[in-house]
This record gives structure tokens, C-alpha cells and sequence, in this order.
């Protein structure tokens, strides 16, 4: 039997369809090959950055240095919980921190600016943790919820700090000079202070410079400083550091181990290289962090807000016999001040601004149970007019009440030694003289509040507020 062959249209038509269809198909496969090259790379830098957040860190001390042992976020770059509520230890140990060094490291590259930072080291010893491990309560928190063991703990703590002194300078590049100097820009950490002092000059008395020392690290206290002395000053500084007068300088932030909640021993505290904590140091004092991914995660955590209790770590919680108590043990009250320190409260009444924009304050909050009643907020900052308790890096506080009433002292004791519920964010708005709260949990009965989108704005102590005040809640 023959078969008739199609006509000449027929196969130029098939053709142009066999075509079509296999480009559709490469086009599918192509845009399948690039997803999975997306994700593949997504992947690997979520890992990468997840490599990078598990390494310890050294951190500057300034006036007020974190206690070995608390708890610390390294995303927000604060202290978390009070030492021994997180972490327990069997002791401390100390060893000897060896000779100075000096340091010359890169802080910023960008938009035609050329800022080096100087770092002197003069330490004395370092202290650490012996047998360190988490505390039933945090692992417990920690398996109730882990974000609110990060609110409460962070995402490591304190594993060693170093005594001693060390001065912090900066040197900024006249925008002339940058390109020329960054040619013949040295670096490093040096043991000898003569390499140093050559690296050093080769900078400042080539180009036109700023100089600037930045006491206890902060860039809030910056002084400007004579190159030529900056040179001197940093030279001779660890002989003029006095070892009676050493403090803790340095703490090394190491990682929650996964382990570690089930009861494993935290591994002991790794010594810092040198040439890194130069960088750590100005990294560390910086308003925010480095890069953009770790300041969207930041800012991510400042801002998030749990409306209601997730039912399963409430469920935990409730079917727990033991209460989850995340206050440090009585051995450790002994080196660390817990009494409970009055905020003194503004007047129930105060005098709002006249004019001006509001200036907003972001606090991350605890929130902790109260029968009923309003809850109570722990944050690391007290809204101003609102009564507060303070213990360690945390105050109290009950959204509203100004007065420390019975009912208002009872609710914080009893906060002081529960669980928190959720985390939140609180915004205090300074208006003038007059802090405006916005919160998610409506005040104490009798306080005047106005709705705020999800939250609800009010003034402490405030029942019947005049027309200034309800302007400033406006604002």
C-alpha cells in the first residue's frame, strides 16, 4: 500500500511548528537552569553568611562593658539577659594576654573617602568561662520558642574579656590625596612598635590628613588630635597604660553551639587573631552593621511585631511543671548588682513641644503575662514619665502607670522571675519635653490612649490630656 506524501505547505508548516516548540522547550530548560543557578547561589551565600555569624568576634568595651557570661546579639550588637540567667559556669580562669600590639586597618573606601582606623592594644590577662553551658530555664525557653530565647539570650554570649587598655584614633585622607595615598597604603597588626611608627608616618606626613581620637572607642566623643602627636601618643601608649588600672577592653562573643541545647558544655573561648580584631573593634563601634544584608536583618529585628503569643510555645509553657525563670542564680548576685533601681517618673502633666517633628526610638520588648491586667514591658531603655525597675541591662515597666502603686510593684516582682510571653517593638516619640509611647498593649486603666494604626498611643499618668498634649500624641 503507497502512501501519498503530505503536500510541500503541510511540511514546511510541521516544520515551523518542530521549531517553535523546541525553542519553547530550550527557553523552559534555560529559565529552569538559571532558577536553580539562583537558588544554588542563594543557597550558598545563606550558608556563607550563616558561616560568618557562627564565628566568635571580638567586641569594644566602652564605659559600660558586658558582663562575662550575658548574653549577646550580634545582629543588633547588645547585650542580652544578665550573666548567669543564660549561661552558667563552674568558674573563671585567667592566663596571661601577652605584650602589646598595634594596629592599622581600612575603615572606609567609599564615595572618594579614605579613613583609617588606629588600634593600641595593652592588655594584661584574659578571663573566661570554665564549663560553661546553657541554664535549664534558657534551654527550656529555647524549646518553648526560639525567638523568644534570642530576645531573652541573643545568639551567643560573652565567653572571655580582656583587661588591659587601648586606645582608638581615625585618620581621615584629604579627598586631594586619597588616590596617591591608598597607592602606598600599609596595614597590619605589628608586636613592635617601629614598623608601626613607619606605616604610620608613611601616611600622615606624605598627605594632607584629619586626625581624630575617639575616647572609649565611641565616635560620639571624637577629639581632633594632631597628626604628629596621634603618632607619639599611639607609639608610647601601652608604657603609659598602668597595669593597676586595667579593665576589661575586649570580650569575645562566641556562638550558641546547636549542641548546647540539649545540655552540652559550650565550648571553651577561642583567642582572637590579632590582625582580625582591629576591624571587630571598629566594626563593633559602629551605629549599625557593615553590610547591608546584617543591617536588613537588624533592622528586621527592631521592628518585628508579634501581636498574639504563638499557641505552641504558650502550650509549652503551660504544660512545664517548672516555671521558666530566666533570673541569674544567687551565687551570682554576689559579683553583680540586681536590686531593682526607681526610674524617677516625669510629671504627670508634662509640657509638650510648641513645634517640630517628634524623634522616634525603637525599642525591642519582652512582654510578660499580668493576670488580666496590662502587661509588663522589659526593654534595655525606660520610656520617660513611666515608673520603672531597673536590673541589669533591662527596666520594667507597666505601659501608662507613672506611679510606683502596689498593684504596679507587684505585676514588675512578678515579671522579674516569669518567662516573657512575646517579643514586641515599643516607640517612644520625644515631642518636646513629652515622650509619646506607642505600644501594642493599651495602658493601665485611667490612662488616655489613642489608637495608632495596630497600636495604641498614650503619655504616662496622662488621663485627661490638654490640648498641647493630645497635639503631641497627634504628632
Amino acid at each position: 500500500m503507497s502512501r501519498t506524501a503530505p503536500p510541500s505547505g503541510f511540511r514546511v508548516q510541521l516544520r515551523v511548528q518542530l521549531r517553535l516548540q523546541s525553542r519553547r522547550q530550550h527557553r523552559r530548560l534555560a529559565r529552569g537552569t538559571r532558577a536553580a543557578a539562583l537558588g544554588a547561589a542563594l543557597l550558598l551565600a545563606a550558608s556563607d553568611a550563616g558561616a560568618r555569624t557562627a564565628q566568635p568576634f571580638a567586641i569594644a568595651l566602652g564605659r559600660e562593658p558586658v558582663e562575662l557570661g550575658a548574653g549577646y546579639d550580634s545582629e543588633l550588637g547588645a547585650a542580652r539577659g544578665e550573666a548567669g540567667a543564660c549561661v552558667s559556669d563552674v568558674g573563671t580562669e585567667r592566663r596571661d594576654a601577652g605584650g602589646p600590639s598595634w594596629s592599622l586597618a581600612t575603615l572606609s573606601r567609599v564615595g572618594g573617602r579614605l579613613v583609617v582606623g588606629v588600634h593600641v592594644l595593652a592588655p594584661t590577662e584574659v578571663e573566661s568561662l570554665a564549663g560553661a553551658r546553657l541554664t535549664d530555664a534558657a534551654r527550656r525557653l529555647a524549646g518553648a520558642s526560639r525567638e523568644n530565647f534570642r530576645e531573652a539570650c541573643g545568639d551567643g554570649f560573652v565567653a572571655a574579656r580582656t583587661h588591659g587598655a587601648q586606645w582608638i584614633a581615625e585618620i581621615e585622607v584629604d579627598a586631594g590625596d586619597v588616590a596617591r595615598a591608598s597607592a602606598g597604603l600599609v596595614t597590619g597588626t605589628w608586636t613592635d612598635p617601629e614598623p608601626f611608627r613607619s606605616a604610620l608616618e608613611g601616611l600622615v606626613k606624605r598627605w594632607h590628613v584629619r586626625a581624630r581620637e575617639l575616647r572609649d572607642g565611641s565616635r560620639a566623643d571624637a577629639v581632633e588630635i594632631a597628626p604628629e602627636a596621634l603618632v607619639e601618643r599611639a607609639v608610647a601608649f601601652p608604657a603609659s597604660a598602668e597595669p593597676d588600672a586595667a579593665r576589661p577592653v575586649l570580650a569575645t562573643f562566641a556562638p550558641y553551639a546547636e549542641a548546647a541545647f540539649s545540655g552540652t558544655a559550650l565550648p571553651d573561648a577561642e583567642e582572637l587573631e590579632p590582625r582580625d580584631v582591629a576591624e571587630q573593634v571598629f566594626r563593633s563601634g559602629r551605629a549599625e552593621p557593615t553590610t547591608s544584608a546584617a543591617f536588613r536583618a537588624a533592622e528586621m529585628r527592631k521592628a518585628v511585631v508579634r501581636r498574639e503569643p504563638d499557641a505552641a510555645p504558650a502550650a509549652a509553657a503551660a504544660a512545664d511543671e517548672e516555671p521558666i525563670v530566666l533570673v541569674a542564680p544567687p551565687a551570682a548576685e554576689v559579683a553583680v548588682r540586681s536590686e531593682p533601681r526607681p526610674v524617677a517618673p516625669q510629671s504627670a502633666a508634662p509640657s509638650p513641644a510648641t513645634g517640630g517633628a517628634p524623634v522616634l526610638h525603637k525599642q525591642a520588648a519582652l512582654v510578660f503575662a499580668n493576670d488580666g491586667a496590662p502587661p509588663v514591658f522589659a526593654t534595655t531603655r525606660p520610656p520617660g514619665g513611666v515608673y520603672a525597675e531597673q536590673v541589669r541591662q533591662r527596666y520594667y515597666w507597666v505601659p501608662g502607670a507613672a506611679d510606683a502603686t502596689a498593684a504596679v510593684r507587684d505585676a514588675i516582682a512578678k515579671a522579674k522571675g516569669a518567662a516573657p510571653v512575646r517579643g514586641t517593638t515599643v516607640v517612644f516619640a520625644d515631642v518636646g519635653a513629652t515622650t509619646v509611647v506607642l505600644s501594642d498593649a493599651a495602658p493601665i486603666a485611667g490612662v488616655h490612649a489613642a489608637p495608632a494604626g495596630e497600636r495604641r498611643a498614650w503619655i504616662a499618668g496622662v488621663a485627661q490630656p490638654d490640648a498641647a498634649q493630645r497635639a503631641a500624641i497627634a504628632a
